[in-house]
């Protein structure tokens, strides 16, 4: 559902052609081998479903990984600034190659991230967005 089948053979591809190192989640893994995944690693690939990004997304970035997943239009419209690189099948591909290549676009990226998470998603983000809905001083 997440687009697996399409991720995967692009990853074995990048594998064979960059000298990186890809670690593809086929199983569950526990709360200590993600968090240990995320900090080695420097991009996480959610999904190309399109549906909104999710709490994985949001954990990668707290842990300074890059999230790419699919950022359709009806959620953009409803951040300043992205919280996840938007890919596609037809994208992911360039996009990882472009991030493996320019280290400054990857920081550049997870500046951003980080810049959005703690703009919509920290405790204080989300008391301040309700506060202002309920009108509370």
């Amino acid at each position: 559902m997440k687009g697996t089948s399409i991720i995967e053979p692009i990853l074995k591809r990048i594998e064979k052609e960059r000298d990186v190192n890809i670690i593809i989640k086929n199983e569950n893994w526990t709360l200590a081998q993600m968090q240990k995944a995320m900090v080695d690693g420097h991009i996480l690939i959610d999904s190309l479903a399109e549906y909104t990004f999710g709490k994985l997304s949001l954990e990668a970035i707290q842990y300074a990984c890059l999230p790419l997943n699919a950022y359709p239009n009806w959620i953009a419209e409803y951040y300043d600034e992205p919280p996840v690189v938007a890919v596609t099948a037809d994208t992911l591909y360039n996009i990882l190659l472009n991030l493996i290549d320019d280290r400054n676009l990857l920081k550049s990226y997870m500046e951003r991230s980080q810049r959005a998470y703690n703009t919509y998603f920290t405790y204080e983000a989300a008391g301040n967005y309700y506060k202002e809905q309920l009108n509370l001083k």
